[in-house]
């Protein structure tokens, strides 16, 4: 055979090979084809539903990028009934891999439908496994779940999604428009302090054999929500299983007699209408009686005490002839100045409004006064203690990271209920020399009184503690009660208040059988703040340098320095009806 004939017959086994490779791969491209528009047909008809595709949501992250909430690309497990050969046996294969009930499996293989789910959003394990099972009529499609990296920790904030990636509660629901939009949410929530919130709560309700409790960190200034920790909690991907009381944010959206740490507005109210100063004298040497009522101190003097020595030692009896000189119009105009009368503004859709008093006369002003009668969120709490120690000026509270002008954040913030009294978000509630003065109160209180254990060395804490007793069926419980620590530091310029309770907690032994605020909470306060602080930028100084120390110290006179101003002590009558 000649050269020539040679190469021909070469050229020609090339083009065969060529001409056989072509029409392979025009057959899989049409069988791709012709399975991917099975595909679409399949999804489109499945159950009703729109064809699902990668959902685009965006993510939610902390305020340093930590990802709290983001979309993940899985696989959903689904069968041709028609294409079952032995649905039996196979329902028990596939039953024994996702751990379902094989009867209810095998419904699903005799449907008369063209397509119908066996388990949507697999894990990777469940999916290799039905995989390796190579049942014929068993296939999967891409679908995009929505996945959770921080599980439980910030479940109440975050909230979660239904199955097709629809916001249920959070920040998922209030925020769904934009993140259906692919538009991603940073918010003011620093993950390393709900960690440190989270485990020191957590330790508090063992210790006590609470029932639940919460914690608040809120920015004095920006009204940043740094953490917000409600317990019992859940974890979104259960969320459908989880009981409802755990899935309840207690910050926002449950109401509690919050005791004794009322009796901060009450002083700052008493202060800033000029009716008494730090040093006003107070008749605390018998029991005040009101409308019938019996008020008296746990720990008795039984004595003349000025105002800030009645507060350091929490006197139920001081704070109540300060409500008395106050007046109910008075208090309840402060009240409703600090927010008392309307549901915090916050971007959550689990919100709850205060439940007031309803007559508030003058019998209603005196337990009011000292944290009953008037039930609140603990972010009511932490928001007005906020406007307390800054300055005296209510910040607007907000869970996303503050990048815009303040006005801007508050314009996002959801409307309130038609009907309330608005208070006025950013109003100057309080001048900056009663401010300064409430510092000095609290920095008392840990210093020398009922909150010693919320005191964090180095960090110049200041706080109130407070106890009080649960309503159930109507009624006082005595021994069920909620236990609250609300602290600031620090306090030579307040940055951030911590707050926490602790419901239903039961005594010790090495607490004496007490579960009080103070023996409670505020050891939690501790931990956070002890824990924290230096995450937030906040040094420990030298708490006992004269620069420190002489800027909240309050004399507190000898009780035989006093000198009494009140002649008489006056008894009111019972109110009629």
């Amino acid at each position: 055979m000649t050269a020539p004939s040679s190469v021909k017959m070469g050229r020609a086994r090339l083009l065969a090979a060529g001409f056989v490779f072509l029409c392979a791969f025009a057959v899989i491209a049409g069988r791709l084809l012709d399975l991917s528009m099975a595909g679409a047909d399949r999804t489109a008809t499945s159950l009703g539903s729109p064809v699902v595709g990668i959902s685009a949501r965006g993510a939610i992250t902390d305020r340093n990028g930590v990802l709290l909430a983001t979309n993940m690309p899985v696989k959903s497990a689904f069968v041709r009934p028609s294409l079952i050969r032995d649905p039996a046996g196979a329902a028990r294969k596939i039953a024994g891999v996702l751990g379902s009930d094989a009867g209810e499996v095998e419904q699903r293989l005799r449907s008369d439908s063209e397509f119908v789910y066996i388990r949507r959003l697999l894990t990777p394990n469940q999916y290799a496994e039905l995989s390796d099972l190579e049942i014929p009529g068993l296939d999967f499609e891409d679908e995009a779940g929505r996945f959770y990296p921080q599980g439980a920790l910030a479940s109440h904030l975050v909230g979660f999604t239904n199955i097709d990636t629809t916001g249920i509660a959070g920040v998922e629901k209030q925020f769904d428009d934009e993140l259906s939009t692919g538009t991603g949410i940073a918010l003011a929530l620093d993950v390393r302090v709900q960690h440190v919130v989270r485990s020191a709560l957590a330790r508090a309700i063992e210790r006590f054999s609470a029932v639940g409790g919460t914690g608040v960190v809120l920015d004095v200034d920006s009204g940043e929500v740094l953490a917000m920790v409600s317990l019992p909690d859940f974890h979104p991907l259960d969320a459908g299983t989880a009981p409802a009381d755990h899935k309840k944010n207690n910050v926002a959206q449950s109401i509690y007699e919050l005791g004794s740490t009322f009796k901060i507005f009450t002083a700052a109210a008493t202060l800033e209408s000029g009716r008494a100063t730090l040093q006003t004298p107070y008749d605390a040497r018998q029991p005040l009686r009101v409308g019938g009522h019996r008020v008296s101190d746990f720990r008795p003097q039984e004595r003349w005490m000025t105002l800030a020595e009645g507060f350091m030692r929490s006197s139920n009896i001081v704070t109540g002839l300060m409500a008395l000189d106050l007046g109910p119009a008075g208090q309840q105009e402060f009240m409703c100045r600090l927010g008392f009368f309307e549901e915090v503004p916050i971007e959550l859709p689990e919100r709850a409004a205060p439940l007031l008093p309803s007559k508030w006369d003058i019998v209603d002003s005196v337990p009011v006064a000292f944290g009953h009668t008037l039930a609140s969120t603990p972010l009511h709490l932490a928001r007005a203690v906020a406007a307390m120690v800054n300055g005296g000026r209510l910040p607007p509270v907000t869970v996303l990271r503050r990048e815009r002008p303040a006005a801007a954040v508050a314009a996002r913030t959801p409307a309130m209920p038609t009907g309330t009294r608005p208070c006025g978000t950013g109003e100057q509630v309080i001048s900056p020399k009663t401010s300064q003065d409430i510092n000095r109160l609290l920095r008392l209180v840990v210093v020398g009184g009922t909150g010693r254990k919320g005191n964090a060395d180095g960090y110049v804490v200041g706080g109130k503690t407070g106890t009080a007793e649960k309503v159930i069926d109507g009624r006082y419980s005595r021994d069920r009660r909620i236990a609250s620590f609300v602290g600031a530091y620090p306090m030579t310029r307040p940055r951030y208040v911590v707050s926490v309770t602790v419901d239903e907690p039961k005594g010790r032994k090495e607490t004496f059988g007490f579960a009080t605020g103070g023996w409670v909470a505020a050891p939690a306060v501790r931990e956070i703040i002890s824990r924290s602080a230096l995450m937030l930028g906040i040094d420990p100084v030298d708490e006992t340098a004269p620069a420190v120390s002489e800027a909240l110290h309050i004399p507190i006179p000898e009780p035989e320095e006093i000198q009494p101003v009140r002649a008489q002590r006056v008894a009111f009558r019972p109110r009629q009806g």
